[in-house]
Protein backbone atom coordinates (compact mmCIF):
# COMPACT_ATOMS: atom_id res chain seq x y z
CA UNK A 1 0.00 0.00 0.00
CA UNK A 2 1.22 3.43 -0.92
CA UNK A 3 0.82 5.47 2.27
CA UNK A 4 0.11 9.10 1.46
CA UNK A 5 -1.09 11.84 3.78
CA UNK A 6 -2.91 14.60 1.87
CA UNK A 7 -3.20 16.66 5.06
CA UNK A 8 0.50 16.68 5.88
CA UNK A 9 1.82 20.02 7.12
CA UNK A 10 4.66 21.49 5.10
CA UNK A 11 6.81 21.93 8.19
CA UNK A 12 7.29 18.17 8.61
CA UNK A 13 8.08 17.24 5.00
CA UNK A 14 11.84 17.83 5.07
CA UNK A 15 12.54 15.77 8.23
CA UNK A 16 10.48 12.88 6.87
CA UNK A 17 12.28 12.96 3.52
CA UNK A 18 15.59 12.72 5.39
CA UNK A 19 14.29 9.76 7.40
CA UNK A 20 13.01 8.17 4.19
CA UNK A 21 16.37 8.44 2.46
CA UNK A 22 18.10 6.97 5.47
CA UNK A 23 15.60 4.10 5.63
CA UNK A 24 16.00 3.05 2.00
CA UNK A 25 19.65 3.96 1.44
CA UNK A 26 18.65 6.63 -1.02
CA UNK A 27 21.29 9.30 -1.66
CA UNK A 28 21.84 12.01 -4.23
CA UNK A 29 24.33 10.03 -6.31
CA UNK A 30 22.01 7.02 -6.52
CA UNK A 31 19.15 9.28 -7.52
CA UNK A 32 21.20 10.72 -10.38
CA UNK A 33 22.56 7.54 -11.88
CA UNK A 34 20.07 4.73 -11.18
CA UNK A 35 18.26 3.69 -14.34
CA UNK A 36 15.00 3.30 -12.44
CA UNK A 37 15.30 6.53 -10.47
CA UNK A 38 12.02 8.44 -10.17
CA UNK A 39 11.16 11.60 -11.98
CA UNK A 40 10.97 14.72 -9.81
CA UNK A 41 7.19 14.39 -9.75
CA UNK A 42 7.38 10.72 -8.71
CA UNK A 43 9.96 11.52 -6.05
CA UNK A 44 7.75 14.20 -4.53
CA UNK A 45 4.78 11.84 -4.47
CA UNK A 46 6.87 9.00 -3.10
CA UNK A 47 8.35 11.14 -0.34
CA UNK A 48 4.79 11.75 0.84
CA UNK A 49 3.51 8.19 0.54
CA UNK A 50 6.23 5.65 1.29
CA UNK A 51 6.76 4.55 4.88
CA UNK A 52 4.33 7.18 6.15
CA UNK A 53 2.79 6.25 9.48
CA UNK A 54 2.24 9.81 10.69
CA UNK A 55 -1.43 9.81 9.68
CA UNK A 56 -2.46 6.81 11.78
CA UNK A 57 -5.99 7.40 13.08
CA UNK A 58 -6.64 7.73 16.78
CA UNK A 59 -9.44 5.64 18.31
CA UNK A 60 -11.53 8.80 18.54
CA UNK A 61 -10.97 9.64 14.87
CA UNK A 62 -11.80 6.09 13.83
CA UNK A 63 -15.01 6.12 15.85
CA UNK A 64 -16.04 9.44 14.28
CA UNK A 65 -15.32 8.02 10.83
CA UNK A 66 -17.37 4.84 11.32
CA UNK A 67 -20.76 4.70 9.56
CA UNK A 68 -23.67 2.91 11.22
CA UNK A 69 -25.34 0.32 8.99
CA UNK A 70 -28.80 -1.14 9.48
CA UNK A 71 -29.05 -4.92 9.15
CA UNK A 72 -32.84 -4.96 9.05
CA UNK A 73 -34.55 -6.77 6.21
CA UNK A 74 -31.56 -8.71 4.91
CA UNK A 75 -32.19 -11.21 2.14
CA UNK A 76 -31.72 -14.89 2.86
CA UNK A 77 -28.41 -16.51 1.99
CA UNK A 78 -28.28 -18.22 -1.39
CA UNK A 79 -27.50 -21.88 -0.56
CA UNK A 80 -25.31 -22.42 -3.64
CA UNK A 81 -23.30 -19.25 -3.04
CA UNK A 82 -22.96 -20.14 0.63
CA UNK A 83 -21.69 -23.63 -0.17
CA UNK A 84 -19.19 -22.43 -2.77
CA UNK A 85 -17.87 -19.65 -0.57
CA UNK A 86 -16.92 -22.31 1.96
CA UNK A 87 -15.70 -24.95 -0.50
CA UNK A 88 -13.81 -22.84 -3.04
CA UNK A 89 -12.36 -20.00 -0.96
CA UNK A 90 -10.35 -22.01 1.52
CA UNK A 91 -7.45 -21.53 3.90
CA UNK A 92 -5.49 -24.36 2.31
CA UNK A 93 -5.66 -22.81 -1.15
CA UNK A 94 -4.75 -19.39 0.26
CA UNK A 95 -1.65 -20.81 1.94
CA UNK A 96 -0.57 -22.65 -1.22
CA UNK A 97 -0.80 -19.43 -3.26
CA UNK A 98 1.01 -17.32 -0.68
CA UNK A 99 3.84 -19.83 -0.40
CA UNK A 100 4.57 -19.29 -4.08
CA UNK A 101 4.12 -15.51 -4.02
CA UNK A 102 6.42 -15.06 -1.01
CA UNK A 103 9.20 -17.41 -2.10
CA UNK A 104 8.60 -20.27 0.32
CA UNK A 105 8.21 -22.85 -2.46
CA UNK A 106 9.11 -23.07 -6.10
CA UNK A 107 6.47 -22.09 -8.66
CA UNK A 108 4.42 -24.92 -10.17
CA UNK A 109 6.01 -26.94 -12.96
CA UNK A 110 4.00 -25.14 -15.65
CA UNK A 111 5.88 -21.96 -14.80
CA UNK A 112 9.26 -23.61 -14.49
CA UNK A 113 8.87 -24.97 -18.04
CA UNK A 114 8.53 -21.48 -19.51
CA UNK A 115 12.23 -21.49 -20.39
CA UNK A 116 12.08 -18.84 -23.09
CA UNK A 117 10.77 -16.25 -20.70
CA UNK A 118 12.71 -17.24 -17.63
CA UNK A 119 16.12 -18.11 -19.02
CA UNK A 120 15.88 -15.23 -21.48
CA UNK A 121 15.77 -12.89 -18.47
CA UNK A 122 18.63 -14.72 -16.78
CA UNK A 123 16.42 -16.29 -14.13
CA UNK A 124 17.02 -19.78 -12.77
CA UNK A 125 13.86 -21.60 -13.79
CA UNK A 126 13.55 -23.70 -10.65
CA UNK A 127 14.14 -20.99 -8.06
CA UNK A 128 11.48 -19.51 -5.74
CA UNK A 129 10.07 -16.04 -6.39
CA UNK A 130 11.98 -13.98 -3.84
CA UNK A 131 10.28 -10.65 -4.45
CA UNK A 132 7.79 -8.91 -6.70
CA UNK A 133 9.60 -5.62 -7.20
CA UNK A 134 8.20 -3.59 -10.10
CA UNK A 135 11.78 -3.20 -11.34
CA UNK A 136 12.95 -6.74 -10.63
CA UNK A 137 13.07 -9.91 -12.69
CA UNK A 138 10.78 -11.96 -10.47
CA UNK A 139 7.73 -9.78 -11.19
CA UNK A 140 7.60 -11.48 -14.62
CA UNK A 141 7.68 -14.90 -13.00
CA UNK A 142 4.93 -13.89 -10.59
CA UNK A 143 2.86 -12.66 -13.52
CA UNK A 144 3.47 -15.93 -15.34
CA UNK A 145 2.39 -17.86 -12.25
CA UNK A 146 -0.87 -15.91 -12.16
CA UNK A 147 -1.53 -16.48 -15.86
CA UNK A 148 -1.01 -20.21 -15.48
CA UNK A 149 -3.29 -20.24 -12.44
CA UNK A 150 -6.13 -18.60 -14.37
CA UNK A 151 -5.75 -21.00 -17.30
CA UNK A 152 -7.56 -23.64 -15.24
CA UNK A 153 -10.79 -21.64 -15.57
CA UNK A 154 -12.22 -22.05 -19.09
CA UNK A 155 -14.30 -19.12 -20.25
CA UNK A 156 -12.18 -16.50 -18.48
CA UNK A 157 -10.18 -14.16 -20.70
CA UNK A 158 -6.66 -13.42 -19.48
CA UNK A 159 -4.53 -10.65 -20.96
CA UNK A 160 -1.56 -8.52 -20.08
CA UNK A 161 -2.28 -4.79 -20.31
CA UNK A 162 0.90 -2.76 -20.94
CA UNK A 163 1.47 0.83 -19.89
CA UNK A 164 4.37 3.24 -20.17
CA UNK A 165 6.09 5.04 -17.33
CA UNK A 166 9.39 6.94 -17.35
CA UNK A 167 10.22 5.60 -20.80
CA UNK A 168 9.70 1.96 -19.82
CA UNK A 169 6.91 -0.54 -20.44
CA UNK A 170 5.25 -2.28 -17.50
CA UNK A 171 2.25 -4.62 -17.39
CA UNK A 172 -0.95 -5.15 -15.46
CA UNK A 173 -2.86 -8.43 -15.69
CA UNK A 174 -6.59 -8.44 -16.44
CA UNK A 175 -8.90 -11.45 -16.05
CA UNK A 176 -12.42 -11.06 -17.46
CA UNK A 177 -15.35 -13.10 -16.20
CA UNK A 178 -17.98 -12.41 -18.85
CA UNK A 179 -21.54 -11.40 -18.24
CA UNK A 180 -24.30 -12.38 -20.63
CA UNK A 181 -27.38 -10.61 -21.91
CA UNK A 182 -28.21 -6.99 -22.71
CA UNK A 183 -26.39 -5.56 -19.65
CA UNK A 184 -23.12 -7.43 -20.08
CA UNK A 185 -21.35 -4.15 -20.86
CA UNK A 186 -21.75 -3.09 -17.22
CA UNK A 187 -18.41 -3.77 -15.54
CA UNK A 188 -17.38 -4.44 -11.95
CA UNK A 189 -13.62 -4.16 -11.31
CA UNK A 190 -11.95 -6.02 -8.44
CA UNK A 191 -8.30 -5.11 -8.02
CA UNK A 192 -5.13 -5.74 -6.01
CA UNK A 193 -1.49 -4.94 -6.65
CA UNK A 194 0.97 -7.70 -7.45
CA UNK A 195 4.15 -5.73 -6.80
CA UNK A 196 5.85 -5.58 -3.42
CA UNK A 197 8.63 -3.66 -1.71
CA UNK A 198 10.84 -4.09 1.33
CA UNK A 199 11.70 -0.40 1.51
CA UNK A 200 13.62 0.41 -1.69
CA UNK A 201 10.96 0.65 -4.41
CA UNK A 202 13.08 2.44 -7.02
CA UNK A 203 15.46 -0.46 -7.57
CA UNK A 204 15.20 -4.21 -8.30
CA UNK A 205 14.92 -5.47 -4.74
CA UNK A 206 16.16 -9.03 -4.42
CA UNK A 207 13.92 -9.95 -1.51
CA UNK A 208 10.51 -8.43 -0.87
CA UNK A 209 8.03 -11.14 0.19
CA UNK A 210 5.07 -8.76 0.58
CA UNK A 211 2.79 -11.35 2.17
CA UNK A 212 0.32 -8.78 3.49
CA UNK A 213 1.22 -5.93 1.12
CA UNK A 214 -0.21 -7.09 -1.17
CA UNK A 215 0.13 -10.83 -1.43
CA UNK A 216 -3.04 -10.98 0.65
CA UNK A 217 -5.10 -8.98 -1.86
CA UNK A 218 -3.56 -10.87 -4.78
CA UNK A 219 -4.47 -14.17 -3.16
CA UNK A 220 -8.03 -13.00 -2.51
CA UNK A 221 -8.52 -12.18 -6.21
CA UNK A 222 -7.30 -15.64 -7.18
CA UNK A 223 -9.64 -17.31 -4.69
CA UNK A 224 -12.57 -15.21 -5.93
CA UNK A 225 -11.83 -16.42 -9.47
CA UNK A 226 -12.06 -20.04 -8.31
CA UNK A 227 -15.37 -19.26 -6.60
CA UNK A 228 -16.87 -17.71 -9.74
CA UNK A 229 -15.66 -20.53 -11.96
CA UNK A 230 -17.73 -22.96 -9.91
CA UNK A 231 -20.63 -20.56 -9.39
CA UNK A 232 -21.15 -20.05 -13.12
CA UNK A 233 -21.67 -23.77 -13.56
CA UNK A 234 -24.94 -23.18 -11.72
CA UNK A 235 -26.00 -19.91 -13.34
CA UNK A 236 -24.79 -16.79 -15.12
CA UNK A 237 -23.80 -13.19 -14.54
CA UNK A 238 -25.84 -10.34 -15.97
CA UNK A 239 -22.78 -8.07 -15.85
CA UNK A 240 -19.06 -8.50 -16.44
CA UNK A 241 -16.39 -8.77 -13.74
CA UNK A 242 -12.77 -7.84 -14.29
CA UNK A 243 -10.10 -9.04 -11.86
CA UNK A 244 -7.06 -6.80 -12.27
CA UNK A 245 -3.58 -7.30 -10.83
CA UNK A 246 -1.79 -3.96 -10.88
CA UNK A 247 1.94 -3.27 -10.85
CA UNK A 248 3.81 -0.11 -9.92
CA UNK A 249 1.59 0.55 -6.91
CA UNK A 250 4.49 1.04 -4.55
CA UNK A 251 6.02 3.65 -6.86
CA UNK A 252 2.87 5.81 -6.78
CA UNK A 253 -0.07 3.82 -8.21
CA UNK A 254 1.44 3.62 -11.69
CA UNK A 255 -0.48 0.61 -12.95
CA UNK A 256 -3.91 1.44 -11.57
CA UNK A 257 -3.71 5.06 -12.69
CA UNK A 258 -2.86 3.94 -16.23
CA UNK A 259 -5.55 1.25 -16.23
CA UNK A 260 -8.23 3.57 -14.84
CA UNK A 261 -7.39 6.06 -17.60
CA UNK A 262 -7.89 3.29 -20.19
CA UNK A 263 -11.19 2.31 -18.61
CA UNK A 264 -12.34 5.94 -18.58
CA UNK A 265 -11.84 6.01 -22.36
CA UNK A 266 -13.94 2.85 -22.66
CA UNK A 267 -16.70 4.59 -20.71
CA UNK A 268 -16.45 7.74 -22.85
CA UNK A 269 -16.69 5.63 -25.99
CA UNK A 270 -19.76 3.89 -24.49
CA UNK A 271 -18.12 0.51 -24.68
CA UNK A 272 -18.73 -0.17 -20.99
CA UNK A 273 -20.72 1.21 -18.07
CA UNK A 274 -19.15 1.30 -14.60
CA UNK A 275 -20.69 -0.55 -11.67
CA UNK A 276 -17.98 -0.09 -9.04
CA UNK A 277 -14.33 -0.75 -8.25
CA UNK A 278 -13.19 -2.58 -5.11
CA UNK A 279 -9.48 -2.58 -4.24
CA UNK A 280 -8.09 -5.12 -1.78
CA UNK A 281 -4.86 -4.00 -0.17
CA UNK A 282 -3.42 -5.48 3.04
CA UNK A 283 -6.19 -7.81 4.19
CA UNK A 284 -4.19 -10.46 6.05
CA UNK A 285 -2.72 -8.99 9.24
CA UNK A 286 -4.80 -8.69 12.39
CA UNK A 287 -2.31 -8.42 15.21
CA UNK A 288 -3.54 -10.28 18.27
CA UNK A 289 -6.36 -12.34 16.82
CA UNK A 290 -8.68 -9.59 15.63
CA UNK A 291 -11.12 -9.77 12.75
CA UNK A 292 -11.72 -6.09 11.93
CA UNK A 293 -12.06 -5.34 8.22
CA UNK A 294 -12.58 -1.79 7.06
CA UNK A 295 -14.53 -0.76 3.95
CA UNK A 296 -13.36 2.70 3.00
CA UNK A 297 -15.85 4.57 0.83
CA UNK A 298 -14.50 8.07 1.60
CA UNK A 299 -18.04 9.42 2.06
CA UNK A 300 -18.58 9.36 -1.72
CA UNK A 301 -22.34 8.98 -1.36
CA UNK A 302 -23.05 10.82 -4.62
CA UNK A 303 -21.00 8.29 -6.61
CA UNK A 304 -22.90 5.33 -5.15
CA UNK A 305 -19.99 4.15 -3.03
CA UNK A 306 -22.07 4.04 0.15
CA UNK A 307 -24.53 1.57 -1.37
CA UNK A 308 -21.64 -0.68 -2.35
CA UNK A 309 -19.96 -0.49 1.05
CA UNK A 310 -23.27 -1.25 2.76
CA UNK A 311 -23.62 -4.25 0.46
CA UNK A 312 -20.30 -5.57 1.77
CA UNK A 313 -21.46 -5.27 5.38
CA UNK A 314 -24.77 -6.94 4.52
CA UNK A 315 -22.99 -9.88 2.91
CA UNK A 316 -20.93 -10.43 6.06
CA UNK A 317 -24.17 -10.71 8.04
CA UNK A 318 -26.06 -12.72 5.41
CA UNK A 319 -23.35 -15.37 5.04
CA UNK A 320 -22.35 -15.27 8.71
CA UNK A 321 -18.71 -14.55 8.01
CA UNK A 322 -16.33 -14.23 10.95
CA UNK A 323 -15.61 -10.55 10.38
CA UNK A 324 -16.29 -7.31 12.16
CA UNK A 325 -16.93 -5.19 9.05
CA UNK A 326 -17.20 -1.43 9.37
CA UNK A 327 -17.58 1.38 6.85
CA UNK A 328 -15.07 4.20 7.17
CA UNK A 329 -15.84 7.56 5.56
CA UNK A 330 -12.55 9.30 6.35
CA UNK A 331 -10.43 10.18 3.32
CA UNK A 332 -7.08 9.45 5.01
CA UNK A 333 -6.52 6.46 2.68
CA UNK A 334 -8.22 8.00 -0.36
CA UNK A 335 -5.08 8.28 -2.52
CA UNK A 336 -2.99 5.47 -1.09
CA UNK A 337 -4.10 2.46 -3.08
CA UNK A 338 -5.45 1.38 -6.42
CA UNK A 339 -8.98 2.73 -6.03
CA UNK A 340 -7.59 6.26 -6.34
CA UNK A 341 -7.55 6.52 -10.14
CA UNK A 342 -11.08 5.17 -10.42
CA UNK A 343 -12.33 7.75 -7.91
CA UNK A 344 -10.63 10.41 -10.01
CA UNK A 345 -12.79 9.26 -12.93
CA UNK A 346 -16.00 9.34 -10.89
CA UNK A 347 -16.43 5.65 -10.12
CA UNK A 348 -17.89 4.23 -6.93
CA UNK A 349 -14.48 3.03 -5.75
CA UNK A 350 -13.77 1.40 -2.38
CA UNK A 351 -10.69 0.25 -0.51
CA UNK A 352 -10.96 -2.94 1.55
CA UNK A 353 -8.24 -3.21 4.20
CA UNK A 354 -7.38 -4.57 7.60
CA UNK A 355 -7.92 -2.18 10.50
CA UNK A 356 -4.25 -2.39 11.38
CA UNK A 357 -3.07 -1.24 7.94
CA UNK A 358 -0.94 1.45 9.60
CA UNK A 359 0.02 -0.73 12.56
CA UNK A 360 1.55 -3.78 10.88
CA UNK A 361 5.15 -3.80 12.19
CA UNK A 362 6.26 -5.78 9.12
CA UNK A 363 5.04 -3.18 6.63
CA UNK A 364 7.48 -2.62 3.73
CA UNK A 365 10.13 -4.93 5.16
CA UNK A 366 11.54 -8.40 4.59
CA UNK A 367 9.54 -9.49 7.66
CA UNK A 368 6.23 -9.27 5.77
CA UNK A 369 5.98 -13.05 5.51
CA UNK A 370 3.26 -15.70 5.53
CA UNK A 371 3.71 -16.68 9.17
CA UNK A 372 2.63 -13.19 10.30
CA UNK A 373 -0.79 -13.42 8.63
CA UNK A 374 -4.19 -14.50 9.90
CA UNK A 375 -5.27 -16.79 7.06
CA UNK A 376 -8.77 -17.35 8.41
CA UNK A 377 -9.30 -13.59 8.36
CA UNK A 378 -7.94 -13.24 4.82
CA UNK A 379 -10.21 -16.02 3.57
CA UNK A 380 -13.30 -14.47 5.14
CA UNK A 381 -12.51 -11.12 3.54
CA UNK A 382 -12.23 -12.91 0.19
CA UNK A 383 -15.61 -14.55 0.84
CA UNK A 384 -17.12 -11.14 1.55
CA UNK A 385 -15.74 -9.88 -1.77
CA UNK A 386 -17.02 -12.95 -3.62
CA UNK A 387 -20.54 -12.66 -2.24
CA UNK A 388 -20.64 -8.90 -2.84
CA UNK A 389 -19.38 -9.28 -6.40
CA UNK A 390 -21.96 -11.97 -7.18
CA UNK A 391 -24.71 -9.60 -6.05
CA UNK A 392 -23.35 -6.53 -7.85
CA UNK A 393 -22.76 -8.50 -11.07
CA UNK A 394 -26.34 -9.78 -11.07
CA UNK A 395 -25.77 -13.48 -10.56
CA UNK A 396 -28.82 -15.54 -11.54
CA UNK A 397 -29.13 -19.25 -10.89
CA UNK A 398 -30.20 -21.53 -13.70
CA UNK A 399 -33.88 -22.34 -13.77
CA UNK A 400 -34.47 -25.91 -12.69
CA UNK A 401 -36.44 -28.09 -15.04
CA UNK A 402 -40.01 -28.75 -13.92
Amino acid sequence: MCMQDPNRKKSVVAPLVIKLRHAIGYDTKLHLVHQNAPTKRDARKHSMCHHDKASKMTPEERAASTVNVSLAGLASADPVINLLLQNQITEGEAVDILKVLTGMVKPPSALRKAKTLLLGRGIAENEPIQGRSTHGKDIDRAMEYLKNYYKQFPGFTVREVPYRKNGKTFKNLEVTIPGSGPAANKVLVLGAHLDSTAGSPWGPEMKAPGADDDGSGTTALMLVARFFHELMKNGKLAHTIRLVHFTGEEQGLWGSNAYSDDVAREVDQKKIQPIAMLAMDMIGYTGAGGNDVEIHDFDDVDRGSRKVSEKCVHMVATYKLKLNATIQKSDHLADRSDQSGFRRHGWAALLISERTVEENPNYHSTNDVLSTLNIEFLVNVARMIGATAADLAGYQANQKAA
